[in-house]
């Protein structure tokens, strides 16, 4: 499969990209970068933005909360701080290893977590390891990704760009090199078998004029031109047909090429 030539989101540069690669690291400014398609763009987008908001996030959250527990415990429950004052009063009779003892078993803990996410970024020199899809952070869709640091006519050239490599993948689908390259159409068919008959039979009529087996000759000659002449209308009638699908194919193509550049001369 040949590359397909995309545009970095961070820094603009251009990297040639397999088909099938999801996932890609800039050479140019190290960024980790998720390749998207749709039907008609295909395009790159950094993920380390998503992964750190998601980490920030994931730091705040748990420790806001449970700081909000304890404030709301010591606040709404004033008789357990009574309860811990009358068991220390009595711990300070008894020896010092007691109290410290006590002093621990009575006094609550909090415990708090935190769930810190490594962003992809971090491993500048590797590539991100990537199980599963559902390993990936979030990445926000719009009808409209514009990379950041890209206007819309780079927008519109990448797409351009990846229209004119999936033709080239697309073109090579079709066999259109055989046959009378689409010159065999319904109507030659038929022009070619009625001139068969008739070259037949008038051949044929002049051999038992001369000697009747002359015509036994032509009638085994005809009949063997009309199989070889059968099987070449038919192979020429299939190139025929992949010629008028690729001609059709390439007609949505040019099509869709020239709205692109209409749009891509209209944003300048």
């Amino acid at each position: 499969m040949a590359p397909v030539s995309l545009l970095c989101n961070q820094c603009g540069a251009s990297i040639e990209v397999p088909e099938s690669a999801s996932f890609i690291v800039c050479n140019a400014c190290n960024t980790h970068l998720a390749v998207k398609r749709t039907e008609t763009i295909t395009y790159t987008e950094a993920i380390h933005a998503s992964a750190e908001t998601s980490s920030d996030s994931a730091e705040t959250t748990p420790v806001s909360s449970q700081a909000d527990e304890a404030d709301t415990a010591s606040v709404d429950s004033p008789s357990e701080v009574e309860i811990q004052n009358e068991s220390t009063e009595v711990a300070m009779t008894e020896s010092l290893p007691e109290s410290t003892s006590s002093q621990s078993e009575s006094a609550p803990t909090i415990q708090t977590s935190t769930a810190v996410l490594e962003s992809p970024s971090t491993n500048v020199g590797h590539a991100p390891v990537v199980r599963t899809v559902a390993d990936l952070p979030p990445l926000k869709a719009s009808p409209l990704m514009v990379p950041s640091g890209a206007n819309e006519r780079d927008l519109w050239r990448q797409a351009l760009i990846s229209m004119d490599n999936e033709w080239e993948q697309e073109k090579h689908t079709y066999n259109v090199g055989g046959g009378l390259h689409g010159g065999m159409n319904r109507k030659s068919i038929v022009l070619l078998t009625c001139g068969w008959i008739g070259v037949s039979a008038l051949l044929i009529a002049i051999s038992f004029t001369i000697w009747e087996w002359f015509g036994w000759i032509a009638i085994a000659v005809c009949v063997t031109a009309g199989i070889a002449l059968f099987n070449w209308i038919l192979q020429a009638s299939e190139d025929w047909q992949d010629t008028n699908r690729f001609q059709q194919a390439e007609r949505r193509y040019q099509e869709r090429r020239q709205a692109l550049l209409n749009k891509l001369a209209s944003s300048n």
